[in-house]
């Protein structure tokens, strides 16, 4: 599962409504399963040369948190603050929770058997790790000397085992790697651009660090790096621009998605340098530094590429590339659509892709969540009816089963079973399992319950219910 779907969600959405551009004539399409070298620095992990040359002179931006504290009236003199109460974690059916906390925070994996946690007690912030294993709260690093949140997941990223961080100042700002074991610090030479910090990552198994250019970088593609931020080779197309890459589960690969550098979108990318739409997607294989291309004839890809979790087929949204009018309260302007939009299934082993269900007409937008075995999980809104909601789209073909109740906050997670677990209904809230024939068959919580997010194998639950940070095991079928 990827790192704060709901944020990418969010964040597909201003991109799909963002500036003025121009209309480019479509390229001609790629064969499936086309193999090509890498142009450019191909990396090599580990131990990858580059020769690539990096402009990393744009100025830096910071970020501001304020701090807690109490006064007392009259006196001139800080009032006691109250000790913040104790973080006790208690063992429970299936799982286990830890608080109590003033209200529900925030949770992200590190790994399968590490959480991160952000969430306030007694008026005071609590950020660090929680092992499934056993033990409380270990505390990170508060704030950094210019008063940026360390527990900010746009700020500051975590390796898989904890022991390495990216911390970033603004959005356009430095990228420090921090060794949280001895507490060096150092800047690496690699790209700087607005919003750099969301496109950045750590392979699965933390030895390496994707960092993601744009278009006008020395190399328009993929910059890597060692745990310790030291250059581990680079990545780009010959006249194409690569972008949204996403991990394959065993690190091996990056997929991402290709479009010709002269192909411009209305709307984006004059504000956005990195556009949600690709012509093609590519599967760059580390090991060999060549990536292998597919496309369809007049079908365009949009958003991050998704990864069934056996790394043998890939699913993104596709459709027809086209431009429409959009009103706004304030102006009228252009923008990109992609008409009938709907999965499409790359099959890696078999060198195939092809489209999944049926289209869905009007101005909708699409997002792939994941992909089981039998269909591949998507959310959607239809701007002009105002509808949205989740689903599977079969991949034997057929209509969308839609997820059924009132969903109250939150993408759906897909675990281990091929389910998804959903928060339905308002309050009291209920996390339930749902089955790919769009039942719930079973309620794992009910109460108030934020922020779920499922481990990255699946087999794991974190969420915050009734002020609680609580981790549940997927039950078996």
């Amino acid at each position: 599962m990827r790192r704060s779907v709901a944020g990418l969600l969010i964040l597909l959405t201003a991109v799909m409504a963002g500036c003025a551009g121009r209309q480019a004539a479509a390229p001609d399409p790629v064969p499936s399963g086309e193999e090509l070298p890498a142009a450019q620095g191909p990396a090599r992990l580990p131990g990858a040369d580059s020769n690539a040359e990096v402009d990393s002179s744009p100025d830096s931006g910071t970020g501001d948190a304020g701090d807690v504290g109490a006064s007392g009236e009259g006196s001139g003199t800080p009032a006691p603050v109250p000790a913040p109460p104790e973080l006790v974690r208690e063992e429970i059916p299936g799982g286990f929770r830890l608080g109590p906390f003033d209200s529900a925070g925030q949770v992200w994996w590190l790994n399968p058997g590490v959480v991160w946690i952000h969430a306030t007690a007694g008026g005071e912030h609590h950020y660090g790790m929680v092992a499934l294993e056993g033990g409380g709260l270990e505390a990170g690093a508060e704030h950094d000397p210019e008063g940026i949140p360390y527990w900010d997941p746009w700020h500051f990223l975590l390796s898989p085992d904890g022991a390495r961080a990216v911390h970033y100042a603004g959005r356009a700002g430095a990228r420090t790697f921090i060794n949280r074991e001895t507490g060096a610090a150092r800047e690496p030479e690699a790209p700087r651009f607005y919003g750099s910090n969301i496109f950045d990552s750590w392979s699965p198994d933390g030895a390496h660090f994707l960092v993601q250019s744009n278009r006008t970088d020395p190399v328009p593609g993929f910059y890597f790096l060692d745990r310790d931020g030291n250059p581990a080779g680079t990545f780009a197309e010959p006249g194409h621009f690569s972008h949204w890459g996403a991990w394959s589960p065993d690190g091996t690969r990056v997929a991402f998605l290709s479009v010709p550098m002269d192909l411009h979108y209305a709307r984006s990318p004059e504000e956005w340098e990195e556009p949600p739409y690709g012509e093609r997607m590519g599967v760059l294989d580390l090991r060999t530094g060549k990536a292998t291309y597919f496309g369809l004839e007049g079908q365009t890809f949009f958003g991050t590429p998704v990864w069934s979790s056996d790394g043998a087929r890939l699913a993104a949204v596709c459709g027809e590339r086209t431009v429409v009018q959009n009103s706004h309260p304030f102006e009228e302007y252009e923008t990109t659509r992609l008409r009938e939009p709907r999965p499409c299934l790359v099959d890696l082993e078999a060198g195939t892709v092809a489209p999944v269900g049926d289209g869905r007409s009007g101005d909708v937008f699409l997002a792939v969540l994941g992909v089981t075995d039998e269909a591949v999980l998507i959310e959607y809104f239809d701007r002009g009816e105002g509808e949205w909601g989740y689903g599977w789209t079969p991949l034997g073909g057929g209509p969308l089963v839609e997820l059924g109740g009132e969903h109250w906050q939150g993408a759906p997670q897909l675990v281990a079973g091929g389910r998804a677990a959903l928060v339905s209904e308002l309050l009291p809230n209920r996390l339930a399992l749902f089955d790919q024939r769009g039942e719930a068959e079973r309620i794992l919580a009910e109460g108030t319950i934020d922020g779920l997010v499922a481990s990255p194998d699946g087999r794991h639950l974190a969420f915050y219910h009734n002020r609680y940070l609580t981790v549940l095991e997927v039950p078996e079928e």
